[in-house]
């Protein structure tokens, strides 16, 4: 080996030890700020809806706080996303949980003059936050390489579940603030909410360095692939596009975007469906509890699992869990021991489709197409997860809580769908058997 061949070679292994330095402090960050945030935006929104309630004095009207909110981040995720891929993650995520502090503001002032319209845009503008995190996650792979991305992303996932466990705790604190300020008792949550999320912007802003999206641009130049380019016209087409270029991309779109959809149906309507058949709101608490932490507690489990057995095989073990947890749902009727083993089954499912689908998922776009179709992505998952929670109220309130688990499982159809058409395509082999980075 000659001195410009061992050259080449130092410079390629220093370049590899800086990027991974970077990706180590990046997960650190990002594990943080999603716990901080978790608690900010949790400890909100368990107190949104009775905030909504007392300003109309109607039960029907309260849950738009929480659909405001969701379709606030549906609205954003896309903006967001275009400005992640032309500036950085740092200035698009710091943006996005800075909105949201801001909307946490507004939504306490509306709240606190009866301005039940400004308490709405408040919650809208505090979907910003809902995006932000949707994002981040992302970012965490921006310069994970195949062996370990779905352990990276996990992590980061598993920093949720503190801000889940926190979060509805905080209203005790809040409410000796809202004392202190003399506000409703539950108002004070929401100035603890756009502190937490503040501090959530700062942190991004002051420890997101270098920014992993543009890091990996200059890394991929590097290694002599061509630097992505990104157009500023035609955003949402764009990541359509670059989304249905690739099979396994909207395979693994498809999957994780059902799996929300049957989770959220299910979910959604639980706490309902329980208290009508004479459960305590201690036991409803309790069931919601366990099912989010089997959303997130497993979630590093199923990162290395997603790495070690594949993507595609750990996303059909996620959609057989969640068949299971909709078939113990809809023979559960009202017996609360069922209920709670669906609802955490249903919880493990979702993990294992979302944590093993947005892998699959990124690494199967095209450099270039990745901030866009990332974008659409969450947009879709917010309308999905939005439609599924209308839908599920209807169904429940006409057919009962069995219908609603079988229109849930229906959810899952498409996945096996997409999941068999794919496999035709790829010489009849298993997804995860046509090799290339996107199984490994």
């Amino acid at each position: 080996m000659n001195h410009a061949e061992r050259a080449r070679v130092d410079a390629t292994e220093d370049s590899q030890k800086y990027i991974s330095s970077v990706q180590r402090r990046t997960i650190v960050t990002l594990f943080v700020v999603y716990i901080v945030a978790g608690c900010g935006g949790t400890a909100l929104l368990s107190v949104a809806a009775i905030s909504a309630d007392e300003l109309t004095n109607s039960e029907s009207l309260a849950g738009l706080a929480t659909t405001m909110s969701t379709l606030g981040g549906a609205v954003l995720a896309l903006p967001l996303a275009k400005l992640a891929a032309f500036r950085g993650r740092r200035i698009s995520l710091s943006l996005g949980w800075g909105s949201a502090a801001l909307g946490s503001l507004t939504a306490l002032a509306g709240a606190h003059v009866g301005s039940f319209p400004g308490f709405l845009l408040g919650m809208a503008l505090f979907g910003a936050g809902t995006a932000a995190a949707a994002q981040a996650k992302y970012a965490a792979i921006d310069l994970a390489d195949d062996r370990n991305r779905g352990r990276t992303i996990s992590i980061v996932f598993f920093g949720t579940t503190f801000g889940v466990v926190i979060g509805p705790n905080l209203t005790v604190p809040g409410a000796e603030i809202a004392g202190y300020l003399g506000v409703q008792e539950h108002l004070g949550v929401f100035l603890i909410s756009s502190a937490l999320c503040s501090l959530a912007a700062i942190i991004i802003v002051l420890f997101l360095r270098p920014d992993p999206l543009l890091l990996s641009r200059v890394s991929l130049a590097s290694a002599g692939a061509d630097e992505p380019k990104v157009r500023r016209k035609g955003y949402f087409f764009k990541g359509l596009k670059g989304v249905a270029r690739s099979p396994r991309a909207t395979a693994a779109l498809v999957s994780f975007l059902a799996a929300h959809a049957a989770m959220t149906g299910v979910m959604t309507m639980t706490p309902v469906h329980m208290m009508h058949g004479g459960s305590s709101l201690s036991l409803v608490g309790f069931t919601i509890s366990i099912h989010v932490a089997g959303m997130y507690v497993l979630s590093p489990l199923v990162g290395v699992l997603a790495d070690w057995i594949g993507r595609g095989r750990t996303i059909a073990c996620g959609s057989s869990i969640l068949l299971v947890a909709l078939l113990i749902s809809a023979l559960a009727g009202h017996d609360s021991h069922l209920i709670m083993v669906s609802l955490t089954l249903l919880g493990i499912g979702w993990s294992f489709n979302v944590v093993a689908g947005t892998t699959f998922f990124t690494e199967s776009l095209d450099p270039s197409d990745r901030p866009a179709g990332q974008g659409v992505a969450d947009l879709l998952m917010s309308l999905v997860g939005a439609s599924a929670a209308a839908l599920s109220g209807v169904v429940l309130s006409i057919f009962g809580f069995a219908a609603l688990s079988v229109v849930s499982l229906l959810y899952l159809v498409p996945v096996a769908v997409v999941w068999l058409l794919y496999g035709v395509k790829g010489s009849g082999s298993p997804p995860n058997a046509s090799s290339s980075e996107g199984d490994r």
